[in-house]
This record gives structure tokens, C-alpha cells and sequence, in this order.
């Protein structure tokens, strides 16, 4: 994982954003990018449209998530509405690349603890074959998971996509010190990783177990930075779940940005010193981009 403070944007063949002519461009010399999503829009949706993808397959969608009740993360999950997503404007508009201007980004935070779990975060697919899912009309119990099974992202149809075009991703980030841990982790959801895929095992526990994703940690700071994020340089938990030597970048499904317990979990029917561990956080992901080889 390489890290830069320099802003950055969006360059396919021709870089693409709301310039401002008066700032300097910022991009790294040699550098190009695609945009993937700059959160200046509205809904749930991002705008990136995989190349080569079956005609019934859109752009995917936005999700936070946990294994908790939906009750404490801002936005909440989907569980209710599969399009309930929204950005938030962040606390000063600030440059990226160009002189573009940014005035909005993905923001997660809790609302209170989350006791005694993995963690939570939020993520996207880059594609879904499911156009329009309809708002439940009952909020689901407080002890289920959040989002429940039939309303969560790695339960969708949707389409894995080639991204050995890319060398990475990168994307601005920053995290309230006061409001609990900084550390988050990206993670490639590729098809040996996620269920869809049908090669892991969704059994809990199970040797080839799914959801060990390959990833790599950044710390957040106070202020908005630059990071980038470069597949080569990702790698799994060697602990558990199904393993290997790096992601299939020829399928993917999407990018999470994870955020875990510090100190992790006390397993239930276990003795563990002191309370149980609890996650507080209030991280913003922005304008987050493919690193183009």
C-alpha cells in the first residue's frame, strides 16, 4: 500500500470533473484513473459502468453493514430499503484533482457501541442484476443480523467483472479520533471470497469458510488525504477461511471499506478479561478511483 497527500481525480483516456481553472492540477506524473464514484450524485447507485458485462447487469449499489441491529450505524443498512443509501456534505469542500471541487463523500458512524462484534462498514458491487428491490414494511428484530440475508449485498445476483486493466484503487479518507478507532480495511471482494462465487464454503467455521477477503489497512487522519490502495500489495487473514496466494482479479464482485473491533471478540461461552470489546467509529470514504495500469 502506498499513501500520498496529493489530491487526486479521475483520468481515463482524458480526465473528466467539474474543474475549477484557477487551481493547479495535482495528479501524480504517470499516473491515470477511472472513476468508479465521487459522491457528488444522489442515490445509491455508482456511476461506474462495467465494461463487458451481460446486458441485465447495472452499476451497483452502495451498503453499510454489521452483524448487529441496524439501529446503530448512520446511514443504516438495507435492510429496509435497498435504496436508502445517502452521501453527506463534508464539513469544508476541498480540492481534488484539477481544481475539482468535492462537497460530498460517504460517511459512516454508530450511534452507539457495537458490543462484542467483528466490526461493521460499508461497501458497493460493481454490478447488480437487481433493478429495483421494494422497502419493507416491518423493521427487522434488533438481534438479527443488519442487513438481514435476503437484503444484503452478497446475497444479490449481480455480475463479477475483470479488473486486470487496474492496478489498484485509490480514494480520499478521514476519521474522527474523538469518535472511536481510525483504522480501516479495503477489501477486494473477488469471486473466492464472496458466496457468489460458489467456491468458498458459507458454512461458519468451516476450513475454506467465505469472507476472507484479500485486503490492506490504512490509518485515517483528521483531515481529508489521498490514498491509494494497489492490488499487488493486498493479502488475506492466514488464519482462517479459504485461502490463496492473491485475488482473482478477473472476477470481482466489489470494494468494502471494514472497519474491525479493536482487540476483536470474546467467543460466546468464553472467559475474557474485562467488557466485552465495543467498536465505536466515524470514518468518510470520498471520490474513489481505479489506478489504471
Amino acid at each position: 500500500m502506498s499513501c500520498s497527500s496529493k489530491a487526486f481525480s479521475r483520468l481515463g483516456a482524458l480526465l473528466v470533473a467539474h474543474a475549477c481553472a484557477c487551481s493547479p492540477s495535482t495528479e501524480p506524473a504517470g499516473e491515470s484513473y477511472t472513476r468508479i464514484d465521487d459522491m457528488e450524485g444522489e442515490g445509491s447507485r455508482i456511476p461506474w459502468q462495467a465494461p463487458h458485462t451481460d446486458s441485465g447487469a447495472g452499476t451497483g449499489r452502495w451498503q453499510s453493514f454489521a452483524d448487529i441491529g441496524c439501529s446503530s450505524l448512520v446511514p443504516p443498512p438495507t435492510s429496509l430499503d435497498a435504496d436508502r443509501w445517502t452521501f453527506t456534505d463534508v464539513p469544508k469542500p476541498y480540492t481534488t484533482f484539477s481544481g475539482a471541487s468535492s462537497t460530498r463523500a460517504a460517511r459512516l458512524s454508530t450511534t452507539e457501541p457495537l458490543v462484542n462484534t467483528w466490526g461493521a462498514g460499508m461497501r458497493f458491487d460493481f454490478t447488480s442484476t437487481v433493478d429495483s428491490v421494494e422497502p419493507s414494511t416491518e423493521p427487522p428484530p434488533d438481534d438479527l443480523p443488519c442487513p438481514t440475508a435476503e437484503r444484503d449485498l452478497s446475497e444479490w445476483p449481480a455480475e463479477a467483472v475483470d479488473l486486470r486493466d487496474y492496478r489498484g484503487v485509490t480514494f480520499f479518507g478521514m476519521a474522527d479520533a474523538a469518535a472511536g478507532t481510525t483504522r480501516v480495511s479495503v477489501l477486494l471482494l473477488d469471486r473466492n471470497s464472496d458466496p457468489r462465487g460458489l467456491v468458498c464454503d458459507e458454512t461458519q467455521a468451516s476450513a475454506t469458510e467465505c469472507f476472507n477477503s484479500f485486503a490492506s489497512e490504512v490509518e485515517l487522519g483528521p483531515d481529508f488525504k489521498r490514498f491509494q490502495v494497489d492490488f499487488s500489495d493486498l493479502s488475506q487473514d492466514p488464519q482462517w477461511g479459504y485461502r490463496l496466494d492473491e485475488p482473482d482479479l478477473e472476477h470481482v464482485y466489489g470494494v468494502a471499506f471494514q472497519v474491525f473491533t479493536p482487540g476483536g471478540v470474546c467467543p460466546e461461552g468464553a472467559v475474557c478479561p474485562g467488557d466485552p470489546p465495543s467498536l465505536t467509529f466515524d470514518i468518510w470514504i470520498d471520490d474513489v478511483y481505479f489506478v489504471n495500469r
